[in-house]
């Protein structure tokens, strides 16, 4: 498929290529398909590596605004049952027992999508 070193002087498809790796300079003769087709090939493969890297911290980022949503939901269930345990400060901050036990609910409501996100986005599911 390619030319043999040597003969790709014949029909002109023989470059060289002047490549700099730290402080050393090297010639190198290829035929331009060959040189081509491991461009292309460096290329896919970088492109491979940044969609690894945009996909670890799209699920970094997931991943953090879920931990944010469990400490704040585990700082309501805290406060709530410090309500529970001292009526007397439900009292001074006017919150009716019905009104606390639907935000005991709605918080471990939350809590329980929060732990299924977390379930989802480890399996790496979209």
């Amino acid at each position: 498929m390619f030319c043999k070193k040597g003969k790709c002087d014949k029909c002109g498809l023989m470059a060289e290529y002047t490549m700099q790796k730290d402080s050393n300079i090297e010639t190198v003769r290829k035929c331009v398909f060959h040189a081509m087709f491991e461009s292309m090939i460096r290329s896919e493969q970088a492109d491979i590596r940044i969609q690894a890297a945009i996909e670890h911290s799209r699920n970094q980022q997931n991943t953090d605004e879920l931990e944010t949503q469990k400490a704040v939901a585990h700082g309501f269930i805290g406060l709530i049952h410090t309500f529970q345990q001292n009526p007397e400060a439900v009292k001074q901050a006017g919150i009716s027992k019905q009104k606390l036990i639907k935000m005991v609910e709605m918080t471990e409501r939350k809590q329980e999508v929060i732990a299924q996100e977390q379930i989802r986005i480890a399996s790496g599911e979209k």
